[in-house]
Order: structure tokens, then sequence, then C-alpha cells
């Protein structure tokens, strides 16, 4: 394998290893708090983490 492809695949694998915070906000009706809920057990499951303080989140998600 090439020096750079190396180099590249090192660095993807030690961000997707991270986890990263995500926080929802979520705006509207309940159908939207579904969603919400639903989108969460999905990011979950792919290894992100939930949190409530948006200032400390990697990620935001806005549901409206």
């Amino acid at each position: 394998m090439a020096p750079v492809a190396v180099e590249f695949s090192r660095r993807f694998s030690a961000f997707t290893q991270m986890s990263l915070q995500v926080h929802i906000a979520t705006f509207g009706c309940q159908m939207n708090k579904l969603d919400s809920e639903l989108v969460a057990n999905e990011l979950i499951g792919q290894g992100f983490e939930l949190c409530e303080d948006s200032e400390q989140a990697d990620v935001l998600i806005f549901n409206t």
C-alpha cells in the first residue's frame, strides 16, 4: 500500500474509533419527538454518544 494510503487509513481509523458527542434539539409536535428518538437510537447504534449540553457536542441536530 502506498505511504499516503497507509497514513489516510490510520487517521480515518482513529477518527472512526472516537465517540462523537451529539446533541439533538427537537421543536414542534410529538411526532418530531418520536423522530428524534429514532434518530438518537440509530446514532447510538453507530457509536455516537448523546449529550444534553449543546456547547459540549461535536454534532448538533435540529429537528423541526
